[in-house]
């Protein structure tokens, strides 16, 4: 049987002070229950103003690295990192509107699963998080990106698409390729 890679995005959005959300995320959590037993680690990736977001996953997290807008890595272990980069959490970007991806990594974890699945909104009702990987022996199986927006499942089975096309709301794009 041949594994297959499968992209899929929402389509139906709702405007909330600003910011699109999606009509529904009836599918997150089956979906990362789902690909969280297929897997043994994670990738959180959040914007650096993301506090609430960035703060929700530290707790699992056993390391961290700072990317800037030019590609520029900062990378140290977590507690060291928490203390250098990130005194107080009080985070200044300079010049301001800069771009500062946070990416935690750690070994995924029921407390960790319980997190993304039952306190996974920001204050706008749209999934806290910019993009989530979660990883076996260090392949990405699965990641959902764009506060869960579009989703990306790699070397799934006929099974995990018949899966995932069960839990998605009907107006998504969705491709399969081999």
């Amino acid at each position: 049987m041949d594994n297959h890679q499968v992209h899929f995005s929402i389509t139906k959005f709702k405007e909330v002070s600003g910011v699109m959300v999606p009509l529904n995320y009836n599918h997150w959590k089956p979906l990362i229950l789902y690909f969280a037993a297929k897997c043994t680690s994670f990738q959180v990736n959040c914007w650096i103003s993301d506090l609430e977001a960035i703060d929700s996953v530290k707790p699992f997290a056993n390391h961290v690295n700072v990317q800037d807008n030019n590609n520029k890595d900062l990378s140290l272990p977590f507690s060291e990192a928490l203390a250098d980069l990130f005194p107080g959490w009080t985070i200044n970007i300079s010049p301001p509107g800069s771009s500062v991806i946070v990416s935690q990594t750690g070994e995924i974890t029921n407390e960790f699963i319980n997190t993304l699945t039952n306190n996974c909104f920001d204050q706008y009702g749209r999934i806290k998080w910019f993009s989530i990987n979660f990883c076996l022996n260090g392949k990405i199986i699965f990641y959902a990106e764009h506060n869960g927006t579009e989703f990306h499942a790699l070397d799934v089975t006929d099974n995990d698409i018949a899966f995932i096309r069960s839990v998605l709301p009907k107006d998504v794009v969705f491709s399969v390729s081999v």
